[in-house]
């Protein structure tokens, strides 16, 4: 986008105010479930290409939603793969544990960060580090768009098969990956989680589950305009940001974007509820509506009558023409 469009954008995001767009998303049903079974689908998926079978290891996974994330200084988290781990072990009717009888139960987590739902609305870039000075503005942009999005959820499925095949090893760090910082104490670690994300992101742009996501995804970018809860929010959040201004022509075309394939049943409800008024005055009612029922019966039936009357005498002079005719 242009300097003129990041100006606009960087409107909605500053002091916090893009999480109003993004927070109705995170909460909607469908998106959640839509993220759950693709990450839960390639997270068998690719155990069952290494060989992985489901019973080999106890781990379950799921996603839990846009939420839990903190911006630091230095860097901004983008997704976290969580484990929790419980041994259970047997015990003996006297109360003694068995040796050698741990079992390993593991739960897997997957969150993603709220920011790649700005993709859904169709913002690609997040804006931040923003300073005004005597020398001019400046910002810093970070991607969060779809491609990045894959390659997030690709990153966090590569620490979660790391975390399943080491899950009853008995050591603490059982994954780790070039952004995690420890690369000079975990080399190995690191090189076979960028090995796996690769893998995983291969698998994922080669399926049929990534092209069917990602329609659904695009589809969803022209459908938000529609959605009155997200209309409403723009409307109020535009609002806050200067009450005494009109919005950019700019940020228009970035918060309420037109798709050529919008139905004119859309396009109408968007009408309906910019202008309610016009919808429900009575001005606009044609005569007819304002009848009542017994009136409308009553002009219906003479209506017909006249055109039984009119038809009858019609064939009765055809009738006696055709009799002079052969006289």
């Amino acid at each position: 986008m242009n300097k003129n469009q990041e100006n606009s954008f960087w409107e909605k995001q500053k002091e916090g105010k893009w999480k109003t767009l993004t927070s109705p998303l995170s909460q909607d049903p469908e998106i959640f479930s839509n993220f759950d079974d693709f990450i839960t689908t390639f997270y068998w998926k690719f155990r069952e290409h290494k060989g992985v079978e489901k019973g080999t290891y106890n781990p379950e996974i799921d996603f839990q939603g846009f939420a839990g994330f903190e911006d630091f200084e230095e860097e901004i988290e983008m997704g976290h793969c969580d484990l929790h781990i419980d041994i259970i072990s047997q015990q003996t009717p006297d109360g003694k544990k068995v040796e050698n009888s741990e079992v390993y139960e593991g739960k897997m987590s997957i969150k993603l960060n709220q920011k790649y739902l700005l993709d859904r609305l169709g913002m690609d870039k997040f804006i931040s580090n923003y300073q005004e000075n005597e020398k001019g503005t400046s910002w810093s942009t970070l991607p969060v768009g779809f491609n990045k999005l894959i390659e997030t959820i690709a990153h966090e499925l590569a620490h979660a098969y790391q975390n399943t095949i080491r899950i009853d090893n008995g050591e603490t760090v059982k994954s780790q990956c070039e952004s995690s910082g420890d690369k000079k104490q975990y080399p190995r670690l690191v090189a076979e989680h960028t090995q796996l994300t690769k893998e995983i992101e291969n698998m994922i742009a080669n399926s049929t589950e990534y092209q069917e996501f990602k329609s659904w995804w695009d589809e969803g970018k022209n459908q938000q305009i529609v959605n009155k809860n997200y209309v409403h929010t723009q409307k109020k959040d535009n609002k806050e940001l200067d009450p005494n201004s009109k919005v950019s022509d700019e940020l228009k075309e970035l918060s309420n974007p037109k798709p050529d394939n919008q139905s004119s049943v859309e396009s109408n409800e968007k009408q309906i509820e910019s202008n309610p008024v016009a919808v429900n005055s009575n001005s606009h009612r044609s005569w007819w509506s304002q009848l009542s029922s017994t009136n409308q019966s009553l002009i219906v039936g003479g209506i017909v009558l006249a055109g039984i009357i009119s038809l009858v005498i019609w064939l009765t002079t055809r009738k006696n023409k055709g009799r002079k005719f052969k006289g």
